[in-house]
């Protein structure tokens, strides 16, 4: 067995990924340094709790105050631990990876959608808009189901 140096180890933080949806379109943010078009995402805080962490990356990247929108919890499930809709890897550089838990989010009832001008990296891209703009799989595949879950609770 091979013994790695501090230096050679991958290193994993634990994160938040969130996708905001209203009216069937969600907000991604331009990243200008990378490149490429992102939901807001941000470590969790050691004296947070992960849903905790999501509104709070949510509001800091782009204004937005949110309201989680939460899978199914069984009765006996913890109700202070809100289940994230699943996991992403991300690998942030070749030795550091962020282990990133993905929510699904709205505007808090009664906010004023911002104005592009008013947050110029944040668009809306509704589930047509997000097959011709180059996302990451994975990315475009959460994107799409939040759209998704979104128009299925929108209706009557």
């Amino acid at each position: 067995m091979q013994v790695l140096t501090q230096e050679e180890r991958t290193t994993r933080d634990f994160a938040v990924t969130v996708f905001i949806v209203q009216q069937g379109r969600v907000a991604l943010l331009y990243d200008e340094l990378a490149g490429t078009l992102a939901a807001p995402s941000g470590h969790i805080r050691l004296e947070e709790l992960p849903a905790q962490a999501a509104a709070r990356v949510a509001l800091a990247q782009t204004g937005m105050p949110v309201e989680l929108i939460l899978p199914f919890a069984p009765v006996w499930a913890s109700p202070f631990l809100a289940r994230p809709e699943g996991l992403l890897l991300e690998a942030i550089t070749l030795s550091h990876e962020h282990i990133s838990l993905v929510y699904f989010a709205r505007p808090a009832t009664g906010f004023r959608l911002r104005l592009s001008e008013e947050l110029p990296f944040l668009r809306w891209f509704d589930a047509a808009a997000l097959e011709g703009i180059g996302l990451q799989p994975e990315i475009a595949g959460w994107a799409s189901e939040a759209i998704s879950r979104d128009l299925r609770q929108d209706r009557p």
